[in-house]
Protein backbone atom coordinates (compact mmCIF):
# COMPACT_ATOMS: atom_id res chain seq x y z
CA UNK A 1 0.00 0.00 0.00
CA UNK A 2 1.48 3.36 -0.99
CA UNK A 3 1.70 6.55 1.30
CA UNK A 4 -1.66 8.27 -0.40
CA UNK A 5 -4.02 5.78 1.39
CA UNK A 6 -2.96 5.89 4.39
CA UNK A 7 -5.17 6.75 7.12
CA UNK A 8 -6.08 10.64 7.84
CA UNK A 9 -4.98 10.89 11.34
CA UNK A 10 -1.50 9.85 9.63
CA UNK A 11 -1.10 12.73 7.51
CA UNK A 12 -1.64 15.06 10.37
CA UNK A 13 0.56 13.32 12.28
CA UNK A 14 3.31 13.60 9.66
CA UNK A 15 2.30 17.38 9.20
CA UNK A 16 2.35 17.84 12.83
CA UNK A 17 6.18 16.50 13.10
CA UNK A 18 7.19 18.38 9.61
CA UNK A 19 5.82 21.62 11.51
CA UNK A 20 7.55 21.36 14.70
CA UNK A 21 11.03 20.10 12.81
CA UNK A 22 10.73 23.55 10.72
CA UNK A 23 10.20 25.39 14.25
CA UNK A 24 13.45 23.76 15.57
CA UNK A 25 15.02 24.64 12.41
CA UNK A 26 14.10 28.49 13.03
CA UNK A 27 16.67 31.09 14.17
CA UNK A 28 16.40 32.39 17.63
CA UNK A 29 15.53 35.76 16.00
CA UNK A 30 13.02 34.41 13.52
CA UNK A 31 11.12 33.05 17.05
CA UNK A 32 11.47 36.40 18.76
CA UNK A 33 9.64 37.90 15.72
CA UNK A 34 7.19 35.64 15.73
CA UNK A 35 6.24 36.10 19.14
CA UNK A 36 6.68 40.10 19.03
CA UNK A 37 4.20 39.37 16.56
CA UNK A 38 1.77 37.54 18.49
CA UNK A 39 1.88 40.35 21.31
CA UNK A 40 1.31 43.01 18.74
CA UNK A 41 -1.65 40.96 17.66
CA UNK A 42 -2.86 40.34 20.89
CA UNK A 43 -2.63 43.99 22.07
CA UNK A 44 -4.20 45.47 19.01
CA UNK A 45 -6.76 43.18 19.87
CA UNK A 46 -7.59 44.72 22.74
CA UNK A 47 -6.79 40.98 24.70
CA UNK A 48 -3.84 42.59 26.72
CA UNK A 49 -6.32 46.10 27.52
CA UNK A 50 -5.59 47.18 30.70
CA UNK A 51 -9.14 46.66 31.76
CA UNK A 52 -9.02 43.08 30.64
CA UNK A 53 -5.46 42.38 32.28
CA UNK A 54 -7.26 43.44 35.14
CA UNK A 55 -9.49 41.31 35.27
CA UNK A 56 -7.31 38.32 34.72
CA UNK A 57 -5.10 39.92 37.83
CA UNK A 58 -8.79 39.74 39.97
CA UNK A 59 -9.46 36.10 39.28
CA UNK A 60 -6.30 34.86 40.12
CA UNK A 61 -6.68 36.40 43.30
CA UNK A 62 -9.53 34.22 44.55
CA UNK A 63 -8.86 31.26 46.77
CA UNK A 64 -8.74 27.93 44.63
CA UNK A 65 -9.90 24.41 45.77
CA UNK A 66 -5.93 23.23 44.42
CA UNK A 67 -3.78 24.48 46.98
CA UNK A 68 -2.08 27.32 45.02
CA UNK A 69 -3.60 29.99 47.32
CA UNK A 70 -1.63 28.73 49.96
CA UNK A 71 1.46 28.31 47.73
CA UNK A 72 0.83 32.44 47.11
CA UNK A 73 0.53 33.51 50.54
CA UNK A 74 4.07 31.96 51.36
CA UNK A 75 5.51 33.35 48.40
CA UNK A 76 4.12 37.20 49.42
CA UNK A 77 5.16 36.27 52.85
CA UNK A 78 8.73 35.88 51.97
CA UNK A 79 8.68 39.21 50.16
CA UNK A 80 7.68 41.15 52.85
CA UNK A 81 11.27 39.82 55.28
Amino acid sequence: MSDEWRQPHCWFEDAERAQLRAWVKLSTRAKIDFFEEMIELAYLSGALSPERLALRDAESLEPRRDCSSAHRSKIGSNDAS
